[in-house]
């Protein structure tokens, strides 16, 4: 990783999950579009997203100590001093640092069909199969996404 790039993983998780903070100030650039495109990049960086896990880890946030805080979280209700939802909102922020939740990029997909010559060729049967057919992949396709 370049200099530039350990430095986004600090400021990221100083940042608490904002990539775009923390491409503002890795990168020193002003343009806050820009900064955005450079942490989505980064973030989809295998090298940078193993940087950000290990960071997490050796601060003592692994996924199984989320999982038991977020476990005691749900079972306690709500605590001494804090409420719950303030509980959950640090864990939520845990996970977001982890990369847990999709980026926009990953939730959506867009698909363009070219219909009006196809459709002029086929009949009504064919073409109610053919819609039948592709609701079909399209619903296993999301299901295969969103696994």
């Amino acid at each position: 990783m370049s200099i530039k790039q350990k430095l986004f993983v600090k400021k990221y998780i100083e940042h608490k999950g904002n990539g775009t903070k923390a491409a503002l100030d890795a990168y020193d650039v002003k343009n806050y579009n820009t900064a955005h495109s450079i942490a989505i990049g980064n973030l989809q960086k295998p090298t940078i997203q193993r940087a950000i896990e290990l960071a997490l880890e050796h601060a003592g946030l692994s996924d199984d100590y989320i999982s038991e805080m977020l476990r005691d979280a749900t079972v306690a209700g709500i605590g001494v001093k804090a409420k719950n939802s303030d509980s959950l909102r640090g864990i939520d922020m845990i996970l977001k640092l982890k990369g847990a939740y999709p980026t926009v990029t990953q939730r959506s997909s867009h698909l363009r069909i070219e219909m009006k010559e196809l459709v002029s060729k086929k009949s009504y049967s064919e073409l109610e199969q053919e819609l039948t057919e592709l609701n079909r992949r399209s619903t296993q396709l999301m299901n295969d996404l969103s696994k």
